[in-house]
């Protein structure tokens, strides 16, 4: 029974295609509950007013206003989450219990359908997948063992008067339902503050590794109102599944006056042109992985394996191939290795890899992690001083365009930003200077890829934001302030980038970083090693960019930050600056298309170029 989402009309690049759409049920991580109202989301740092607490659970749950506590007050309370916050707390603690969130969400949700009435479709409770319960409990692992606990858990708070056992196998096909549904909220930096699950709405866009559009969340604002644009997209299902979009439609119309009042929305966006019929896609995983990667995440959550065009296609996505690829088969056209040595290899290298960041995230020992990662980074790459006949045939060769290089360039940009928070100011700024040059190179690594797969935008807009703020910081440093101009030659627009010349907005950016970069990468690099032995971060001539067209074609053409493209720079730190400006500049632009002009990444960006 094929369910799907397709664009009602043709539609452009950066359009919403959907109203907010506000969840079925939504709850805060714990590690929130103190911070954000549960209702609506928002911090409660900034609300003037006193936070509200629920005195039932004895303030485990916070509110923002009157309002917020008023519309949340029955889910909490009927759903049992306020029964539960009162059994997993003990007197001698007033942490929870880890990993609560989704049981937490089982509940509201189970409250809502029981309130609202759930409507049964052979593997799904209203519209929504519940798949395979049965199998996965038969398989007996941690999913299945987490889904029992829950679910007993549950059975023994709520005021059901139906017999356990026979409510625990209700409750396991929501705790189910939650898990192959939900999605994280994202507002901000980045960091995930809760869990929601939404309606056939958004529920029904299908999974693609190649994406035409992304989701982006609003949190509701009691003093102004959401913009309704109406649906750009229209359901495509047949029988059953034609009903459950029509009972949808009725359920979801009245809960934003009974249900989840202030909850945060989700609006789904266009990143590509979509044809009229053609069907709209999203993405369930990070796009970044390479193929067997996001096939393991898809499979383990969804149960499903991607056919989309980016895995189907033959020969490999050059994308995919690139983030697997030994160098040494990168830069050969008829390759050199073994399949067979090169997975070997690639094996080991990823676990060291994997282990050295383990460790960091595990014992806090940034230093260590940096030796071990720039060891493995410098023994396993094509530095330019080594001729591939020096490597040993049975090691993998890493290429900076890697998926285990991007890996590393992520982890040693945050331990050695660590590092220099932790050191006495000598030492600190180097240290500093090392981490710009990590979030630099990341950048514009993934801006390669992003080059070859547009559907890369939202990851290559928050590295090029990263790297651009890290650089302004740097330059901030009190051993840095004499280098720039108080009164500075240099434009700050935050005006948005045309749409309607997309790849030439990214031609003149390439062709303007291109010639910025060289000039002030000596600078970055200059107590690294390892990094001293990468000429550029966007030149990269040991990789197959050439032969798999990642390239772009760029010509002299006038910047939207540069004023003159003959302008010579006298400081490597002027340099670096308008660099930090193009890169933030450019992310913005990109952000915007994923997520809209008023999106948090755009007005960091903004508030960024202002100061």
């Amino acid at each position: 029974m094929e369910m799907a989402m397709r664009a009602r009309d043709d539609t452009p690049m950066s359009q919403d295609l959907t109203p907010p759409i506000p969840p079925l049920a939504a709850s805060l991580h714990s590690s929130f509950l103190a911070s954000r109202c549960s209702s609506c989301f928002h911090s409660l740092q900034s609300n003037h007013d006193r936070p509200l607490s629920c005195p039932g659970c004895a303030g485990s749950v916070t509110y923002c206003s009157p309002a917020c506590l008023a519309s949340d007050s029955a889910p909490h309370s009927f759903s049992g989450e306020c029964q539960f916050f009162l059994k997993t707390k003990t007197p001698q603690s007033d942490h929870l219990i880890d990993d609560s969130t989704d049981l937490r969400v089982a509940l509201r949700l189970l409250h809502f359908f029981e309130r609202n009435g759930p409507l049964h479709f052979s593997n799904r409770i209203g519209g929504l997948l519940v798949g395979d319960l049965e199998e996965v409990l038969r398989e007996g692992r941690e999913l299945a063992e987490r889904i029992n606990d829950d679910a007993l858990l549950m059975s023994s708070i709520r005021s059901d008067q139906q017999p356990v056992a026979r409510r625990a196998q209700l409750e396991m096909m929501v705790l189910l339902v939650v898990m192959r549904n939900s999605v994280e909220v994202q507002v901000g930096d980045g960091w995930s503050i809760g869990v929601a699950v939404y309606g056939p709405h958004f529920s029904w866009f299908n999974h693609s590794c190649s994406p035409n559009a992304f989701y982006r969340f609003q949190l509701y604002d009691c003093g102004g109102s959401f913009e309704s644009i109406g649906f750009r997209v229209i359901p495509s299902a047949m029988g059953e599944a034609t009903n459950m979009m029509e009972e949808s439609d009725k359920r979801e119309s009245t809960m934003t006056r009974e249900h989840c009042v202030f909850g945060p929305r989700v609006v789904v966006r266009s990143i590509k042109p979509i044809n009229k019929g053609e069907e709209v896609c999203i993405t369930y995983t990070d796009l970044l992985q390479p193929k067997g990667t996001r096939h393991l995440d898809l499979w383990s959550k969804y149960r499903f394996t991607c056919q989309c065009s980016r895995c189907t296609e033959s020969p490999e996505n050059s994308v995919d191939y690139i983030l697997t690829c030994d160098s040494r088969t990168l830069n050969s056209q008829k390759g050199t290795i073994t399949c067979t040595d090169k997975a070997t290899g690639h094996k080991q290298l990823s676990d060291a890899v994997q282990e050295a960041i383990k460790e960091y995230i595990s014992f806090d020992n940034p230093k260590l992690c940096c030796d071990k990662l720039e060891t493995m980074l410098s023994q396993n790459s094509l530095v330019n001083s080594l001729h591939l006949s020096e490597l040993a045939a049975d090691r993998f060769s890493l290429h900076p365009v890697h998926h285990l290089s991007l890996m590393a360039y992520t982890t040693l940009a945050s331990s050695y930003k660590w590092r220099s928070q932790i050191s006495d100011n000598k030492q600190s700024f180097n240290l500093s200077r090392i981490s710009v040059a990590y979030s630099t190179l990341l950048c514009f690594s993934a801006y390669r890829l992003f080059l070859g797969e547009p559907s890369l935008m939202a990851s290559t807009s928050h590295f090029l934001l990263s790297a651009g703020e890290a650089m302004l910081d740097l330059l901030g440093n009190n051993k840095m302030e004499h280098f720039i101009s108080s009164n500075s030659q240099f434009h700050l627009s935050t005006d948005s980038l045309p749409l309607d010349d997309f790849q030439s907005t990214n031609r003149q950016f390439v062709e303007c970083v291109s010639e910025l970069l060289p000039q002030c990468w000596p600078f970055l690099v200059q107590d690294s090693l390892y990094l001293k032995t990468v000429k550029s971060p966007i030149d990269f001539s040991q990789d197959c960019v050439e032969n798999y067209q990642l390239g772009v074609s760029v010509t002299k053409q006038e910047c939207f930050v540069c004023k003159s493209k003959s302008e010579k720079f006298k400081k490597e730190q002027e340099c670096l600056y308008k660099l930090a400006v193009h890169c933030v500049t450019h992310g913005m632009y990109l952000a915007s298309i994923c997520y809209g002009s008023n999106c948090h990444l755009a007005d960091k960006a903004k508030n960024l170029l202002n100061c």
